[in-house]
């Protein structure tokens, strides 16, 4: 299946050498990077501390992606023209009940965690019918957080119950990078 892929390096504008301490988004939100390699966010709406996460990514905006997504898929991408439907169309693959999910994915595997993937590996986030068990379509994500970037976390865990559910989160854009 073909991949929404910029020609240009998703980390291209972030210097190697420096690694985030803590992201901030636009509803104030912070996502602090702990040493065992996960995140951990501060939701400021409910002023609570969130479990730990074992993957976070950075879905870029609408504008960086619109011309491609168009051709790609346009059965998907029809009459999305602004951020806001962008936003509208990858929040209903989260919503529970909806039918349909999201998946990270990395050199074609599904990926859990940070710690399964190379620092320079891609990781594309999959958007799939849970009925069909079809991807939609897919998009490239950073592994570096940019501004104006959205947030996608994602962490496995064990229920009481024995179960193994996956929690995932899309966020708001980043308005602050801390190094």
């Amino acid at each position: 299946m073909e991949k929404l892929v910029n020609n240009t390096p998703a980390d291209k504008d972030i210097n190697k050498e420096e690694e985030p301490r803590s992201i901030t988004t636009a509803n104030g939100s912070t996502y602090t990077y702990l040493n065992n390699g996960k995140t951990q966010r501060y939701k400021k709406a409910t002023e609570t501390l969130q479990e730990p996460q074992d993957l976070l990514v950075f879905i870029p905006p609408w504008d960086k992606i619109a011309e491609k997504a168009k051709v790609m898929y346009p059965d998907i991408f029809v009459g999305i023209e602004n951020e806001i439907q962008f936003e509208q169309l990858i929040l209903a693959y989260n919503q529970k009940g909806s039918g349909k999910t999201i998946r990270p994915s990395s050199n074609g595997q599904e990926v859990n965690s940070s710690a399964e993937i190379e620092r320079d590996d891609l990781v594309f986030l999959n958007f799939i019918d849970k009925i069909t068990k079809v991807v939609d379509f897919t998009l490239p994500t950073s592994r570096k957080p940019k501004m104006n970037y959205s947030t996608f976390d994602t962490r496995k865990y064990t229920g009481e119950d024995g179960n193994v559910f996956r929690e995932k989160h899309i966020g708001s854009k980043i308005t602050s990078i801390e190094y």
